[in-house]
């Protein structure tokens, strides 16, 4: 085996015993949450080793949660760095650095918490800075970086922000910068001027196609509109073939009702008394079958009636909400009530 195949090899196993060796117990932790935290430590040595970088911050961020360990956030700050992500990389180190270790803590932590200074010292040159001012505000001012809105109060101020392309827009409840795009290098010092104008209004684009559009919905709602009236004539001959229907049916209903009663009888029209009760109630139901029948017909007739002249007439029907016919039939009795 070559040296450097060696080296290699060593390497998991080195990283595994730090982070490993960071697992003891803690006080108000349960044997899950121990066990849980080695598990992932474990998975994201490995996730380290393999240069899986985001995978590895997950992990390792994972681990943290269940135990804390001076060692997970070292190797969280070295996973950032490696993306180019310096100042989430600071954070974590910065953590490590400013925890105060017990006289009896593991070797582990305190070998991540001097290496962590030592990084951290080299890390802060690399980091540039960043100033954002503002002009045209006539509101409170919201500064987005890369479409994540970030505190007002870094406006005017020099802030640490990672190496790379950004875009910068500036905005106000009624003004909005052009997006600013811009290439930051690490130890730059940097700054940009956004200049805020009035947010452009869809009656500001009067020449623009996109105007055109409210004139084609007008259009529409005309087109609309003067459908509703054939719409109207239409149902109102609806109402006059179901009044028609309706009337037809109870006027039958009401014919055979009496002839019914009528062959209770004898011949010379006289009734016997044990048919009496029957022969009421055939007429009684004869009556009211036809005084349906001839109210449904009368609504028939009016609805017909107004379907063809709203459409063959020269008079235009009224609009919605100004002319109804709504017919009804209740026991006994039938009609339509309406307004004009």
């Amino acid at each position: 085996m070559t040296r450097a195949l060696a080296r290699r090899s060593a390497l998991p196993a080195a990283l595994l015993a730090a982070l490993l060796g960071a697992a003891s117990p803690c006080l108000g932790q349960t044997d899950e949450e121990r066990s849980g935290a080695r598990a992932a430590a474990e998975a994201a040595a490995k996730a380290f080793e393999g240069q899986r970088w985001q995978e590895a911050i997950d992990l390792f961020a994972k681990a943290e949660k269940l135990v804390h360990a001076p060692t997970h956030l070292l190797f969280l700050a070295r996973s950032h760095q490696k993306l180019g992500q310096l100042v989430k990389a600071r954070e974590a180190y910065r953590k490590v650095v400013s925890e105060t270790l017990p006289a009896n803590a593991p070797k582990a932590f305190k070998a991540a918490q001097a290496a962590a200074e030592k990084e951290l010292a080299e890390l802060e040159p690399r980091i540039p800075q960043l100033t954002v001012r503002v002009e045209g505000a006539t509101g409170e001012v919201t500064l987005k970086i890369d479409g994540v809105a970030s505190p007002a109060a870094l406006v005017g101020v020099a802030f640490p922000i990672d190496p790379g392309e950004h875009e910068l827009v500036a905005e106000t409840p009624g003004e909005q910068s052009e997006p600013k795009r811009l290439t930051i290098a690490e130890k730059s010092r940097e700054e940009v001027t956004l200049v805020l104008a009035p947010r452009a209004t869809p009656a500001a684009k009067s020449d623009s196609g996109a105007a055109d559009a409210p004139a084609a919905g007008g259009d529409a709602r005309v087109d609309t509109a003067s459908a509703e009236p054939k719409l109207l004539a239409w149902g109102a001959v609806g109402v006059g073939v179901v009044g028609v229907g309706v009337g037809t049916f109870f006027l039958v209903q009401a014919s055979g009702k009496l002839s019914e009663s009528d062959d209770l009888c004898s011949g010379g029209g006289v009734c016997p008394e044990s048919r009496r009760q029957r022969i009421d109630q055939l007429d009684a139901d004869a009556n009211t079958a036809s005084t349906i029948g001839l109210v449904g017909l009368g609504v028939g007739a009016v609805g017909l009636g107004l379907g063809a002249w709203w459409l063959f007439g020269a008079a235009e029907p009224a609009a919605p909400g100004q002319a109804r016919v709504t017919p009804w039939i209740g026991p006994g009795s039938a009609g339509v009530r309406g307004t004009f």
